[in-house]
């Protein structure tokens, strides 16, 4: 049985596509090929090439690899650091 992918909204996948274009630019600038990636991160060269291509259907964890593989994982601790609209719902709630 085929797994099963998530439905994503069209601008969610926009932004996971976008990553995955990011990533393998990143790859290439190292001059790392799919079949690298693969060895490097033990996974497929097929999910690699999904990685590249900003497929849903891959975990977490394989983009994660690859981008700490490119040495980006700083930039994933940035993600979410500080939320200021979060912050300002609380604030706004305890007002």
């Amino acid at each position: 049985m085929p797994k099963k992918t998530a439905d994503l909204m069209p601008a969610v996948e926009h932004h996971l596509q976008a990553l995955g274009k990011r990533i393998h630019m990143a790859c290439l600038r190292r001059k790392l090929s799919q079949g690298d990636v693969a060895e490097r991160c033990d996974m497929s060269r097929p999910t690699v090439r999904k990685i590249f291509e900003g497929d849903s259907g891959v975990s977490m964890g394989h983009y994660l690899s690859v981008i700490a593989l490119v040495n980006m994982e700083k930039d994933i601790d940035q993600l979410l650091a500080f939320d200021k609209e979060g912050y300002d719902i609380m604030d706004k709630e305890l007002l």
